[in-house]
């Protein structure tokens, strides 16, 4: 029987079809072999470093687990096969990322994991919903806090579009948008119509 209970974070992500769903599901499943979840919010972000695709959702979780670290991968890869992620390539779409972020403050590396994430330092989109969480928690490696690894990000490497506020609003902002742009060329054509049923010429004022 297993003593030892070991912290980590895990960020998921998801861009394909029904996205909240995905990441919902993957979370039920997770809580299997990790116990005491904290979820961070919901952001939907650009796509790094292959663009030509779907936006994402991603978010940051807290739990405690026994599993060792190679025994926590594998559990990951097939949580993210029953969600139902299919191989495609490198940075492209996904119905599923699971992402082993950290272990406690392990340090571990093999042909297949490396804790800490090697590319968590570059990414928004795991930084700003891990801060919402555990802003403090320390890089075992960069010797860093979150928060700071965070502040210090160029603002081209930043690829957040918003919180989503548990997803719900994920379809705002193209709205939002188009209203803002389309609100003077409306308010000005009820302003003609106005004048025109009051006798007015809309030239004189």
């Amino acid at each position: 029987m297993k003593n030892n209970v070991y912290q980590i974070f895990l960020a998921l992500g998801s861009n394909i079809e029904s996205r909240k769903q995905h990441i919902e599901t993957a979370i039920a499943l997770l809580r299997e072999k990790v116990q005491d979840i904290t979820v961070a919010p919901l952001y939907e972000t650009k796509p790094r470093y292959f663009e030509d695709q779907n936006n994402f959702l991603n978010i940051v979780l807290r739990g405690h687990t026994d599993l060792e670290p190679r025994e926590l991968l594998q559990f990951t890869k097939a949580v993210q096969k029953e969600v139902g992620r299919v191989e495609r390539f490198r940075y492209g779409p996904r119905e599923i990322d699971v992402d082993i972020l950290f272990y406690d403050d392990v340090v571990y590396k093999d042909e297949e994991l490396e804790i800490p994430h090697p590319r968590l330092q570059e990414r928004d989109f795991v930084l700003q919903p891990f801060a919402d969480i555990n802003p403090d928690f320390s890089h075992p490696v960069l010797k860093k806090t979150i928060r700071e690894l965070l502040d210090a990000l160029p603002e081209e490497q930043r690829s957040i579009v918003q919180n989503t506020s548990g997803g719900h609003l994920s379809f705002v902002p193209s709205i939002s948008r188009r209203f803002v742009r389309l609100f003077p060329t409306c308010i000005s054509r009820l302003k003609i119509r106005w004048l025109m049923a009051s006798g007015l010429s809309p030239a004189i004022v």
